[in-house]
């Protein structure tokens, strides 16, 4: 194993049979867009596949132009008899190339099972991985936790020679908001809000939360709500109090009923978004969807920060039992305001008469 450099594209250039692992959640998928179509550009004629959490499989179909998508559904951490069964089909593939920039244990022993000549790794940020030394021919040392991270994957393969597309945006497609099976009219007029993040030390506490929403619904009431999640007990728990708490009913609610290919359509086509750091976040990000987030401090939080004018992200260094609770969820729904009056299909004008009436919650 050595430290790749300038040359190692050159030396994989005649690669016919490609595989990258895309094995996070469903945020770091969506970061791996700009990724994988490099790697198209790089190998026009070559085939490429991805192994991908089963859970965001939906979401790269169609999306991404590579010629198979393969869900992965095994652990983390060891192995059972399905995971074997499909580690021997990527064996049987016979992969010229395999692109993993997982640093994970797991992910790394993935990649030596298929046996490729050559296996591009990363050296991971956290010291206690260590199989990446053992299961790749090269490896990238290029530094973690300084900006995005579909950047740092799209440097990574600049610096080793490939054709690099670093646009992180993903194109609309009309025909997927009508799968939604919402109201064509409601097209771009909406607000889509999830609720609830996958760990609850990432959600603003319930109180929080459901007054936000009121606010929001209150002070922008031109703008439906669309709210979706999934139907995990803790997940249902807050939609059920969010419902309660509204003086209007939304115009959706998709309750665990959607696939993430759907939920991107949804944000995609939404007039804002409304999330905690969660997969749906970096959708926005990537569809160009305005959005308000909140986000807990940590080492890695300069590689899933939302940037730019059209997002406004909220960071906090300390949460409670409860969750985030230093938001105020007036400040929420200002933000909310202040973002449809500057990228809405609304004028601010508009926006501004109609929010002086109604009292500002929190």
């Amino acid at each position: 194993m050595k430290i790749a450099d300038s040359s190692f594209f050159d030396s994989v250039r005649g690669s016919r049979r490609i595989l990258f692992l895309s094995l996070g959640g469903l945020g770091d998928v969506v970061h791996s867009v700009p990724a994988l179509r490099s790697i198209r550009l790089s190998f026009p004629n070559s085939r490429i596949d991805v192994l991908v959490s089963a859970g965001a499989a939906d979401f790269l179909r169609g999306i991404v132009p590579v010629d198979k998508i393969i869900p992965y559904s095994g652990r983390q951490a060891g192995w059972s008899w399905s995971d074997l069964r499909q580690l021997w089909q990527l064996l049987r593939s016979r992969y010229d190339l395999c692109v993993n920039f997982w640093g994970s244990n797991h992910a790394s022993a993935i990649a030596l099972s298929t046996l490729a000549p050559a296996r591009l790794g990363r050296v991971p940020s956290e010291p206690w991985k260590r199989a990446w030394r053992f299961c790749h021919t090269q490896v990238s040392d290029y530094p973690h936790m300084r900006e995005p991270l579909h950047r740092q994957w799209t440097n990574i393969l600049g610096q080793l020679g490939f054709r690099v597309d670093p646009e992180f945006s993903i194109a609309n497609d009309p025909q997927g908001f009508i799968d939604t099976g919402l109201d064509p009219g409601l097209r771009g007029r909406y607000i889509h809000i999830s609720p609830s993040a996958s760990h609850p030390a990432k959600d603003v506490s319930l109180p929080v939360l459901v007054e936000a929403v009121a606010g929001i619904s209150r002070r922008l009431p031109q703008y439906p709500l669309v709210i979706s999640t999934t139907a995990l007990p803790r997940h249902q728990q807050r939609l059920q109090a969010v419902l309660a708490a509204l003086e209007r009913p939304p115009a959706a609610v998709f309750s665990g009923s959607i696939d993430t290919a759907a939920l991107f359509r949804l944000i995609q086509n939404a007039a804002l978004h409304v999330s905690a750091d969660s997969g749906p976040i970096h959708m926005a990000v990537a569809a160009g969807t305005p959005s308000v987030s909140w986000f807990l401090h940590n080492d890695y939080v300069l590689e899933y920060l939302p940037t730019g004018e059209r997002h406004a992200a909220f960071v906090v260094e300390k949460i409670s039992e409860e969750g985030i609770e230093s938001i105020a969820p007036s400040s929420i729904a200002e933000r909310c305001v202040d973002l449809l009056g500057r990228f809405g299909p609304a004028t601010a004008a508009d926006i501004s008469a109609q929010s002086v009436s109604a009292p500002a919650p929190g």
